[in-house]
């Protein structure tokens, strides 16, 4: 076990062992209100005693406390009714009340860490250094498997343009002796002429025993000149991600793989919790955690729109009963922001009313996960989740040739990047790119070998910026820049010009025709430029400046 995965282990088992010394003084807290309640009879102190009982339902279920959790449930049952109704219980209630509290404080007593269920073995959180090295070093490694050799060839030498290395391999046996030397990123699999009962026996050899870090297995792309339902039915059992027919747009198939690939591994999740319960809220933080995922945890539901702006998650946990404002409210508050109208709210609840939980999911919310989930569901959930979700941003938000933000979208980050700047009293610069002479590209080699030479263009970019730098199509050839953080414009202009020199460095490949491609950049200073529309305007006179003193040169102001 690594070091870090012993760490999340060993402080999930203290949130554990804490939980269980807490607990019988958590039942005191509901024994205290029952006597509140006792003395004033009224509906906010028998709402506070449903709260009380609540929690502990859902929290024991967490920590793996299971018959504490199911004692508390049967309170909760005598008490719901009370709860929704106008009308409050009487001396009937009593005795029973009393009994099953008695109950719940024995069970809390005897409570040991070995009645607990196992929690899933957390998965070292990867370096953030180290995903950046990798990320701009590390060219993803493709196999292609494909028994007639017909497309092999244009195959590799058109991804190896991105960057990436592909082998290709006529034989299965040689494939799967190459998966157990070098496990690949993916697989690309030429399905033309296979039968559909051949196909899962094939990708069965293929995925099972390649898994990476995490246990995620290899993506597998299909492509066949066969476009038939049956035949993409064929390729969805096999365990097929994508497909793709002949002949092959290897633009396409590079974007599938980019989108699979570095959503995957180099852009962790984003998960925002909102509970008021800090150790739960900590448990789920350390599962998720364990995933390689980034979390914040709030226990303040008052601050949800300054966390909102500055993490930017993926999506919301929240519990559904917290004091001063609930999760139904609340949901409905994020709801009301434009920009927050899409991203996903699970509440995370032990409430297992259907009721309730369908009046609850109306106003905002996208579903109900149950409090006492074992933390592998809760992963699968909240992967499938934020997948689905980052799709449609990216449908929504992208060019669809580049992958990068459109131009709507990249003004609207600067306005928000440099909100933040002046939050946080930091510098910042807006970069224009431009290719030169591009229209001579597309009038000799034609606009498909012209949409390639754009995709380099962003494929460069995402692997030699920074994650946390934003990158967009402004429109045709040009491409805008948002860099953080940045020192000085002697630094923007020294990253800019290596950006410069190994773009003329690529070579494009049309046929047996081989031909390069230079660009100007013009950049601009945040604070010297104070907001969006003069900061975008300096840089545009500034890339101008390059154009006009030669090309192939970068312009700082």
């Amino acid at each position: 076990m690594s070091d870090l995965m012993a760490q999340f282990r060993q402080e999930l088992e203290e949130l554990k062992k804490k939980y269980s010394i807490e607990l019988p003084s958590k039942v005191q807290d509901i024994e205290n209100g029952w006597k509140t309640y006792l003395e004033e009879p009224n509906a906010e102190n028998i709402t506070v005693l449903h709260r009380l009982v609540h929690t502990i339902k859902g929290s024991s279920a967490t920590f793996g406390f299971d018959e504490v959790s199911k004692a508390a449930a049967t309170l909760e049952t005598l008490l719901k009714p009370w709860v929704k109704s106008e009308s409050l219980p009487g001396e009937e209630l009593v005795p029973e009340f009393q009994g099953l509290l008695k109950t719940l404080y024995i069970r809390a007593r005897n409570v040991s860490l070995e009645d607990a269920s196992v929690v899933a073995e957390p998965q070292p959180k990867p370096d953030e250094h180290e995903l950046e090295r990798r990320r701009k070093t590390q060219k993803p490694l493709i196999y292609l498997y494909e028994p007639n050799g017909k497309i092999a060839g244009d195959i590799v030498r058109q991804m190896a343009s991105f960057s990436y290395r592909v082998e290709s391999f006529t034989s299965l046996s040689d494939l799967v002796h190459a998966c157990s030397i070098a496990p690949p990123s993916g697989f690309v699999v030429d399905f033309t002429g296979m039968s559909s009962e051949r196909l899962p026996e094939i990708t069965k050899d293929l995925l099972n025993p390649v898994c990476d870090v995490h246990g995620r297995k290899p993506l597998l792309v299909a492509v066949s000149n066969d476009d038939s339902f049956a035949c993409r039915l064929a390729a969805v059992r096999a365990g097929a991600v994508d497909f793709f027919t002949l002949p092959l747009d290897i633009g396409n198939l590079v974007d599938s793989f980019e989108r699979m690939i570095f959503y995957r591994d180099d852009d962790p999740f984003r998960i925002l919790i909102i509970d008021d319960d800090e150790d739960l809220a900590r448990h789920f933080e350390l599962v998720l955690q364990g995933r390689g995922w980034l979390t914040k945890t709030l226990s303040n539901p008052m601050d949800v729109f300054l966390l909102l702006s500055e993490f930017r998650p993926d999506l919301i946990l929240m519990d559904l009963y917290m004091p001063d404002v609930n999760g139904v409210e609340l949901a409905a508050v994020i709801r009301q922001k434009e920009e927050y109208v899409s991203i996903p709210i699970v509440y995370l609840s032990i409430e297992d009313d259907l009721e309730t939980q369908l009046e609850a999911v109306g106003p905002g919310a996208d579903d109900f996960l149950n409090k006492g989930i074992h933390p592998e569901h809760l992963i699968v959930s909240v992967e499938s989740r934020v997948l689905r979700y980052r799709e449609l941003r990216r449908l929504m938000t992208r060019d669809s040739l580049t992958g990068l933000l459109n131009h709507t979208n990249l003004k609207m980050r600067l306005v928000m990047e440099m909100n933040r700047a002046v939050r946080q009293e930091t510098k910042l610069a807006f970069a224009m790119i431009d290719l030169d002479h591009f229209k001579k590209v597309n009038d000799t080699y034609g606009h498909p070998t012209g949409d390639l030479v754009l995709k380099s263009v962003a494929k460069l970019l995402n692997q030699r910026l920074r994650r946390s730098d934003v990158i967009g199509r402004y429109g045709g050839e040009e491409f805008g820049v948002i860099l953080l953080d940045v020192e000085s414009a002697d630094v923007v202009q020294s990253l800019l010009d290596e950006l410069r020199v190994s773009f003329a460095e690529i070579s494009h490949n049309v046929g047996d025709a081989h031909f390069n491609v230079t660009l100007s950049c013009g950049a601009a200073m945040f604070p010297e430029y104070s907001d969006p529309q003069s900061i975008s305007d300096a840089a545009d006179k500034a890339l101008y400046k390059a154009k006009s003193h030669g090309r192939n040169r970068v312009v700082v102001v």
